[in-house]
């Protein structure tokens, strides 16, 4: 019928099911097709093709039916749609960004309910930055999805900024959420020369999530909203109620705490407390900076993995 059903029918005859890869160009044009046979050519895979971000209803079925270990996408995004590198993570189980839920009702999250077999990895970021680049390049080489929570002040540092491009350029595995502009103690006050000494007024506090939300997403390209993350884990219902006037309805906490800002924890102990306390919905909390989180990084994602656990973003695991 059309270019799309021609590609199909030829991958179709051509290749089994199980291939070991797939190769998707835009079927707009011919060059990238063209070019990328070479390369299709070494992997005995198909060159399928897509159409801006949607893959057509016939190259969808002979995806499911190739089955392939890879995918991979010939292209800049502006002719091989994000669209399409979501949808293949979707449909074959590995991951992928979702879409944050409307602001709805407040809710504080320790665990997201009905998310079977799925577990969150978390990254807070501010303050230490060192480690950093290298957890997110990790999360992109082995298609890790997470949901990042940076502070507007980490966000302004240089660090911060080439950490907010890193992400920018995988909205497929990433999506961002709001931890303030200055971390400072939303309840009591204190703790840094920005933070008032005495519990901060809801102007306050909703100044330092507006004015995150305006730093994070002006780098990262989306909004942070609904989703915040109190500084230190510390909130009261006032405050609580002040982010949802704000729109940050979505209070994200945590069942598993790794304490990777502390220098003293080892990567051996962070395994530990994360590997055999997950369980589906498991929201855990980490760090950029985290001072072995790096280290720690392949045993977790390999056991996580090898329990039957698929890593992904929040709004995955809501919707």
């Amino acid at each position: 019928a059309d270019r799309y059903a021609t590609a199909a029918s030829v991958s179709a005859y051509a290749f089994p099911a199980g291939a070991p890869a797939a190769f998707l160009a835009t079927g707009v044009n011919f060059p990238d097709a063209l070019g990328g046979i070479a390369a299709a050519a070494t992997q005995h895979a198909p060159v399928l093709l897509v159409r801006g971000a949607l893959i057509p209803a016939t190259i969808g079925v002979e995806l499911s039916r190739l089955d392939p270990d890879h995918a991979w996408l010939l292209g800049g995004e502006a002719v091989v749609g994000i669209g399409v590198a979501k949808t293949v993570q979707r449909m074959f189980g590995t991951c992928w960004s979702g879409n944050k839920p409307a602001a709805g009702s407040a809710q504080v999250l320790t665990r997201i309910p009905d998310a079977p077999n799925q577990v969150a990895l978390t990254f807070d970021m501010g303050g230490r930055m060192t480690p950093a680049l290298d957890i997110v390049a990790f999360l992109v080489e082995h298609q890790v999805c997470a949901t990042i929570f940076p502070t507007g002040a980490a966000s302004q540092t240089a660090d911060g900024a080439a950490v907010l491009a890193a992400l920018r350029a995988h909205p497929e595995l990433f999506e961002v959420g709001n931890h303030t502009v200055n971390h400072c103690h939303l309840v009591v006050g204190g703790d840094g020369p920005s933070c008032p000494a005495t519990p901060p007024s809801d102007a306050v506090i909703t100044q330092e999530l507006a004015g995150a939300e305006a730093l994070v997403s002006a780098g990262f390209g989306q909004s942070t909203a609904p989703y915040w993350r109190p500084p230190y884990g510390e909130s009261d219902a006032h405050v609580r109620a002040v982010a949802a006037s704000a729109g940050y309805t979505k209070t994200f906490m945590w069942d598993i705490d790794t304490i990777d800002w502390d220098a003293a924890t080892t990567a051996s102990q962070i395994v530990a407390r994360v590997v055999p306390n997950a369980v589906s919905g498991s929201i855990v909390l980490m760090h950029l900076g985290g001072y072995a989180t790096l280290d720690a990084l392949p045993s977790v994602v390999s056991q996580l993995r090898g329990r039957g656990f698929q890593l992904t973003t929040a709004s995955d695991m809501f919707d």
